[in-house]
């Protein structure tokens, strides 16, 4: 379902529709959008394009924990 929402989402918007889209799903909203408003508590955290929002610090905090390691060990 998430997938054809997604497809009718990218089609609508190549041709010109504009959508507001309030989603828990952070991978979704990522892929989706060219730009991205967090809010935290009810306020706005930050707000820039998926790449800046993904590495934000204090998007990682608030949603992961101030002890989040994020580092992916190379073997």
């Amino acid at each position: 379902l998430i997938g054809k929402l997604s497809d009718v989402i990218r089609s609508l918007n190549d041709q010109g529709t504009t959508f507001l889209i309030v989603e828990h799903n952070i991978p979704l909203v990522l892929s989706l959008c060219t730009e991205v408003h967090v809010l935290s508590g009810g306020r706005v955290l930050t707000s820039g394009t998926p790449e800046e929002i993904r590495n934000d610090p204090q998007v990682i905090e608030a949603y992961l924990g101030p002890d989040a390691n994020l580092e992916v060990p190379v073997d």
